[in-house]
């Protein structure tokens, strides 16, 4: 019997080489075995491989394949139970939300006696959000009938798939009815007052988990045979929570009929609420409205009555902070006046003080303060955290990473010892030009150290005065920590296939003291996150030499190389891309240099210049009459 073996990746774990096995070997014949891994989240890449095990031993893995799961599209009611003549809603909901306007086709079929339009019905759910409501019209029938419902369900769709559940249901009410007419009264009975709808109580607590009931009677006898309510919770999703629901179990209650003999004899309606995951105490409003054609004429006019529903939340709450702040903190370097501010607020009341720290990661941006202490008595008040940024020596934007840590030995309530908060990125804008200064009697210092072996050195970057990298021949990377006083040497056989270490390797940059990337021989791309402690291997679809490399920042790069080859990636290398365009030379190109997010330059044999202002979706040739032929 020969057993297969499954691993997976996403493609972040991918990079690092770190993959989930299988619980449990799989067996099977080569030609019929099949399994289906489970748990994987939606509209996501991952990487798969398998191997082989039987009596001859172990076969290797093989090379991994990608696959990239679909957004989850969901249905569900938004009012379980609906009259005759209204519409049934269902909300659709994209996980996660679409980038896009997505269309949703789905399947509505109707049983029983209802009146609906079935077939295929679409529901776009717009760019951003996470959900729609599809209304489904139904017509009010001429007779009487035992009601039906309207199933709804998701339809398969090369853009996303059915999730769970992909189904739903709204029950119809038949409003027809039937009335043993009365012997007409001697005398009609006369209103000397306003006629009223009456609720007992006004207002109604639910709670989770559990119902509550009330009570609805009229506050006068009706003239002719009856009075006809109709119950229904009012607003969608958006307006209200959802969690509370008319309990149908105990009959119909959403239709109240009042005769000249049952006119102040109240009549019980039921609510529940669901079990949710949040603490909040949500609310939902119920009309009860006067069906005029099923209705004595006087009261036509009347006004409905409304009832307020709280749910009451059984959930604990759970220690934590929230930190509130914009997508695109910005700060421009050297303007004390340009600052950029945030928010800090605990979630609990903490058994005592709690003290966070606040620090920033690669020290572009300094914050104040430097911690904060919440008290009993402030918890819940939110604290601010000022951001500034110093003048620096380059021209260049940058970007910042803001952490908040518990200070575990001046919290008082151990619950927040563990507590995991935000960060905040920020945006440095710098207000140098780009130049070179050049300074009269400068003098240069050879820097050797006896670990540096005899390899060619191509390139070299320096993150800040004191980190730099140095990259050459045969797979060689040097790191120094004091400017060059001391250089050692960076190993990448650990961490990369066999047939990258002895690569050589033509440029090398880094966006901040982390992140940095070389490139070399055969379309070689390697990165690390940690200053060069590890790398690894960054997959790309050219063969050809790369001879420069240049990021932006930690996400925009580009590599250009032989034959007008030029890769970028806006991801920090996991994707990248061949970007071409017709004023592209079939030159080597030697050399590339970003300004910003969108200009740069590529330079390159027989005097290539060409430049871009959209981050390199077009570039254009530049002339001179002074570049030589």
């Amino acid at each position: 019997m020969t057993h297969y073996g499954i691993q997976y990746a996403t493609n972040s774990k991918f990079i690092k080489n770190v993959w989930t096995d299988q619980t449990q070997p799989i067996q099977g014949s080569p030609r019929t075995v099949s399994h289906t891994v489970s748990g994987l989240e939606p509209d996501t890449r991952y990487y798969f491989k398998i191997n082989a095990v039987n009596g001859a031993g172990e076969s290797p893995w093989t090379d991994p394949v990608r696959i990239a799961t679909r957004p989850v599209v969901t249905v569900a009611p938004v009012a379980d139970n609906i009259v005759e003549g209204d519409p049934a809603k269902f909300r659709v909901s994209l996980s996660p939300a679409p980038s896009k306007d997505t269309q949703v086709t789905v399947k509505v079929r109707t049983s029983g006696g209802v009146d609906a339009t079935g077939g295929h019905h679409t529901v776009t759910v717009p760019a951003g959000a996470s959900s729609a409501v599809l209304d489904v019209a139904t017509t009010l029938g001429e007779g009487p009938n035992t009601g039906g419902k309207i199933d709804a369900n998701v339809k398969r769709q090369a853009g996303y798939a059915p999730g769970n559940p992909n189904s739903a249901s709204v029950h119809v009410t038949d409003v027809q009815v039937q009335v043993v007419e009365p012997e007409p009264p001697k005398s009609l009975p006369v209103h000397s007052g306003n006629l009223a709808i009456v609720l007992n109580p006004t207002s109604l607590n639910v709670p989770e988990g559990g119902s509550a009931s009330y009570t609805v009677k009229l506050n006068h006898q009706p003239v002719d045979d009856r009075v006809t309510l109709r119950v229904a919770l009012v607003g969608d999703g958006n307006s209200r929570d959802t969690d509370l629901q008319q309990v149908t179990d105990l009959g119909s209650q959403n239709i109240l009929t009042f005769t000249t003999t049952n006119w102040d004899v109240a009549q019980t309606v039921t609510f529940s609420a669901r079990e949710d995951a949040d603490m909040a105490a949500g609310t939902a409003d119920v009309s009860h409205t006067v069906w005029p054609q099923r209705s004595s004429d006087e009261w036509d006019a009347v006004s409905g009555a409304t009832l307020t529903l709280t749910e009451v939340d059984n959930d604990v709450p759970t220690a934590g902070a929230t930190v509130t702040a914009a997508d695109n903190l910005t700060v421009t370097e050297g303007d004390t006046t340009a600052t950029a501010s945030y928010t800090v607020v605990l979630d609990t009341d903490p058994g005592g003080n709690v003290e966070i720290d606040i620090a920033a990661t690669n020290s572009k941006v300094t914050v104040s303060p430097s911690s904060l202490t919440f008290t009993t008595s402030d918890w819940s008040t939110a604290q601010t955290v000022t951001i500034t940024a110093a003048d620096d020596d380059d021209a260049s934007d940058e970007t910042d990473t803001i952490t908040h840590m518990i200070d575990a030995a001046n919290t008082d309530d151990d619950d927040y010892d563990s507590v995991t908060i935000n960060s905040v990125t920020v945006s440095v804008t710098d207000d140098d030009e780009v130049g070179v200064t050049v300074t009269a009697d400068a003098s240069w210092i050879e820097q050797r150290n006896s670990i540096i072996s005899t390899n060619t050195l191509n390139s070299v970057h320096f993150a800040d005065a004191n980190n730099g990298w140095a990259v050459g021949n045969h797979g060689t990377i040097r790191h120094t920590t004091d400017g060059g006083s001391n250089w050692a040497a960076q190993q990448t056989s650990d961490t990369l296939p066999v047939n990258y270490t002895t690569q050589d390797l033509n440029s090398v940059h880094f966006a901040d003291a982390n992140n940095g990337w070389a490139v070399g021989l055969s379309g070689t791309i390697l990165h690390t996150d940690d200053g060069g402690t590890s790398w690894a291997a960054q997959t790309n679809s050219v063969t050809k030499t790369l001879y420069s490399v240049y990021f932006h920042d930690a996400n925009n790069g580009w590599a250009v190389g032989r034959d007008g080859t030029i890769l970028h990636t806006d991801d920090g290398g996991s994707d990248w891309t061949a970007q071409t365009d017709t004023d592209i030379p079939d030159e080597h190109l030697n050399s590339v240099y970003f300004h910003d997010a969108n200009n740069g330059w590529a330079v390159g044999r027989d005097g290539t210049i060409i430049r871009t202002d959209d981050g390199g979706s077009d570039w254009t040739a530049q002339t001179d009459t002074d570049i030589p032929d």
